[in-house]
């Protein structure tokens, strides 16, 4: 298994097995959430964090299964004006190309390759 790491304001496209992870607790550690995604990749929260990400999932309708961009957004705290703060965004990922769950193919669209009716809609 691949762990994913986040860096501050880098999109990350995967897939979520659960929008809400596992629990993971070890004696004298804080407790963490682990998150696993496709392609046998998993990243690792603090609890904080985690409840956070979820509630961003959540708000947004984010079903498990679906793909989605995950980011870890930087921005300016209300208190010190020097004190930077992090934020999860979330977003749904435009559809993969190539074969689908459902053993369909999604290809990249050909500009003009529509059929366009031209003789009024009689064929």
């Amino acid at each position: 298994m691949t762990t994913i790491r986040f860096s501050r304001n880098v999109p990350i496209d995967l897939v979520l097995e659960t929008t809400t992870g596992a629990r993971l607790t070890h004696p004298g550690k804080e407790a963490q959430r682990i998150f696993l995604a496709d392609g046998g990749r998993r990243f690792y929260l603090p609890e904080a964090l985690a409840c956070g990400l979820v509630i961003r999932l959540a708000e947004q309708g984010i079903a498990a299964g679906e793909p989605i961009l995950i980011c870890l957004e930087s921005f300016q705290g209300r208190g010190d004006k020097y004190a930077a703060s992090a934020r999860w965004r979330v977003y749904r990922a435009p559809q993969r190309m190539g074969q689908q769950k459902d053993g369909t193919f999604i290809v990249p669209m050909v500009p003009g390759a529509l059929a366009v009716k031209r003789d009024g809609g009689k064929r």
